[in-house]
């Protein structure tokens, strides 16, 4: 059984309740322990900021992922407003695998997980 497995409910138990729970660990682990952790520690951003910050960035995650993958949103998902609405960055990179997190994951799973090359290059 994976940690995530632990960690977050089973998708078809409680739908609402992992999609809290998935909101919450790509929160902290793709937005939290980011840069922003280290304007916090620098005193940029005082406690009160960071946990509105959190919050927000919790709550937003949250709602997309409900409006991405619940049933209950699929009329607004094949809508033309959806596209409008969540519209992709037009000046933004590409996303790409961020080396320091899938670095982590294979050394703490030691070569369990083999990532192809092409992703940690």
């Amino acid at each position: 059984m994976s940690q995530l497995n632990r960690i977050l409910p089973k998708p078809e138990e409680k739908a609402d309740e992992y999609l809290q729970d998935l909101a919450l660990l790509m929160a902290l682990h793709c937005v939290r322990n980011t840069v922003i952790e280290d304007y916090h520690a620098k005193g940029k951003l005082i406690q009160n900021e960071m946990k509105a910050f959190n919050k927000e960035v919790a709550n937003k995650l949250y709602t997309m992922l409900q409006l991405l993958l619940s049933p209950h949103f699929e009329n607004f998902r094949e809508s033309p407003m959806f596209n409008r609405l969540f519209y992709r960055p037009s000046d933004w990179d590409k996303s790409e695998i961020d080396k320091d997190l899938m670095g982590a994951v294979c050394y703490i799973e030691n070569a369990r997980i083999v990532a192809p090359a092409s992703l940690l290059a």
